[in-house]
């Protein structure tokens, strides 16, 4: 009786550690890059500045809003990097999965690198335009597509 007491108490506690990353929605914002973060990350040997310079900006954001939270939890949803060129904006739509007990930067370089939408760098960045962050959820494999036909 003892023994089953003891693997019930067991498989309670853990149990109840696997349940201690909660995983919360991500409301929408904006997460400027400027040029400057970008150059510091190519100064510091980034092989993806422009990704990069992004999860450090949604690091910092991530820890202002949630607290303690954004790296105990998982925090899943869209957030919208805007870089200015010239006066010129450019803002993409990126899904983040920042992963529990890890702040995004540290996720993304844990991950397996992969692409998506069309981007470049390792997950949970690459997607949306060439150099520009996004999100992939690793190898997402390619599909061959045959010839193209005149209607």
């Amino acid at each position: 009786m003892k023994l089953k007491m003891l693997i019930v108490g067991t498989g309670l506690a853990v149990s109840g550690l696997a349940i201690a990353c909660n995983v919360r929605a991500m409301p929408p914002f904006m997460v400027d890059v400027s040029l400057w973060d970008i150059a510091v990350e190519w100064a510091q040997g980034e092989s993806n500045p422009a990704s990069s310079a992004f999860l450090e900006e949604l690091d910092s954001m991530g820890e202002s809003a949630f607290g303690e939270a954004w790296v105990a939890d998982n925090f899943v949803g869209y957030v919208y990097p805007k870089t200015s060129v010239g006066g010129v904006n450019g803002v993409t739509q990126v899904f983040v999965d920042e992963p529990c007990d890890q702040n995004a930067k540290e996720g993304a370089s844990n991950a397996q690198s992969g692409g998506g939408g069309g981007g470049s760098g390792p997950p949970p960045t690459g997607g949306g335009s060439p150099g520009l962050p996004g999100y992939a959820a690793g190898d997402c494999g390619t599909v061959d597509v045959g010839d193209v036909e005149q209607v």
